[in-house]
């Protein structure tokens, strides 16, 4: 994405994307929890002013292919999560089952 939009002279990306500095922080292998030194930036102007971000992003040891093992990793997770919770609820109701009444 942040490819295509380097190619606009003005990236209008940062008002339309809700968490723009997450997505640029999960470029990086962990996640990046501080874009801004890891861009070797003085303050989120400055990078919302690169008009060249995803280059810069790159120069800096960033990598689109991070990006998509993090949401599958998250996708993972929240599947874990639901097949977790459903499976406690199935056991419930097989406890609550008392198969010996008569």
């Amino acid at each position: 994405m942040l490819k295509v939009l380097n190619e606009f002279k003005y990236s209008f990306a940062f008002i339309t994307y809700p968490n723009f500095e997450g997505f640029l922080s999960s470029h990086f292998n962990s996640y990046e929890n501080n874009i801004l030194k890891r861009l070797k930036l003085k303050n989120k102007d400055e990078l919302k002013s690169k008009k060249d971000i995803y280059n810069h992003i790159v120069r800096n040891g960033g990598n689109f292919d991070n990006i998509i093992k993090s949401l599958e990793e998250k996708i993972k997770s929240e599947i874990d999560k639901k097949l977790s919770i459903f499976q406690r609820k199935i056991k419930n109701e097989f406890n609550s089952i008392n198969i010996f009444d008569e």
